[in-house]
């Protein structure tokens, strides 16, 4: 719905949306090789395969 919006209207609700942000706590720990492990699964990569 959001992107149904005017622009000048999403630009309108960023800074409300950033306090929402910053209010709603922390969101844990970052495990960026758990999230690379799940991207590359579905994009159907496989997880040993190098990429150099």
């Amino acid at each position: 719905m959001f992107d149904l919006l005017p622009p000048e209207a999403q630009l309108d609700m960023v800074p409300q949306a950033l306090t929402d942000g910053e209010e709603s706590g922390s969101a844990g720990p970052l495990d960026m090789a758990a999230i690379l492990r799940r991207a590359r699964a579905k994009a159907g990569l496989d997880a040993h395969h190098d990429e150099r």
